[in-house]
């Protein structure tokens, strides 16, 4: 991730969209979680980049999976996390148009569970089935 974010340039004030997973291959070739437990891939970005705006999206579907399911109805949930609320407007914009529904999960805390491996790692979901779910998770309900 240094490396990547080294190239990048002066992003302060920027909106970034992070649809990475904090994952990678080890040396044997097994997917290996490549951060601490303790912290979502986006908070994380978030600490690196303290002068952007972070927003977790597009990182809980596989890309077969969108690429065959955009624009198709119902449209398929898309989860996203974000600490700047002042952004939903402009990332929910930009996920309909991707052909998809944009469903705010909460802030970057809470981004483990649209990560890969995550509860909600390549489910598909319409929005009844999304809201009773994340309904549960932030309610117990």
């Amino acid at each position: 991730m240094d490396d990547a974010l080294a190239n990048m340039g002066d992003v302060s004030r920027k909106v970034i969209l992070d649809a990475t997973n904090p994952y990678e291959y080890n040396s044997a070739g097994k997917v290996v979680r490549s951060i601490p437990t303790d912290i979502s891939g986006g908070e994380l970005l978030q600490q690196k980049l303290p002068h952007s705006k972070v927003i977790k999206v597009f990182s809980s579907m596989m890309a077969t999976v969108m690429n065959e399911r955009h624009h198709r109805k119902p449209l398929l949930v898309m989860p996203y996390t974000t600490n700047f609320t002042d952004e939903k407007q402009r990332v929910e914009s930009l996920v309909s148009d991707a052909g998809f529904l944009p469903m705010y999960y909460g802030d970057l805390t809470k981004s483990k569970p649209i990560e890969l491996f995550g509860k909600y790692s390549d489910k598909i979901l319409n929005e009844q089935e999304a809201v009773e779910s994340f309904k549960i998770d932030f309610e117990g309900k």
